[in-house]
């Protein structure tokens, strides 16, 4: 992933899913989607950046899965950090929106 922009509240990370993706293997052979917990796990490692750790999640996310992510596409995170101490995301593309939630 390439980071674009970051600060201490917000982080915007723009990269390429393509279909030799090793997160993809076997989800789905001959149809590859980003399965959603791979996509969860990507926010929380992003989110770490912004200094949170999966320690610190007291709860389980909300996150509403909207479109599915099927190679190639060029897509991008956005990572918030959020007054409360929390975090939500959110994961588009050109074709829209594919995912998005927030941690605590």
């Amino acid at each position: 992933m390439t980071e674009q922009e970051l600060d201490a509240d917000y982080m915007r990370c723009v990269f390429r899913l393509d279909v030799d993706n090793p997160s993809l293997e076997g989800h789905f052979p001959g149809l590859p989607v980003l399965a959603g917990v791979v996509q969860l796990h990507w926010a929380m490692l992003l989110a770490a950046k912004l200094g949170f750790s999966a320690e610190t999640f007291h709860s389980s996310p909300r996150v509403k899965f909207k479109m599915i992510a099927q190679p190639p596409l060029d897509m991008q995170y956005e990572i918030f950090k959020k007054s409360d101490g929390h975090f939500s995301y959110r994961l588009s593309s050109a074709s829209g929106l594919h995912s998005e939630g927030s941690f605590s």
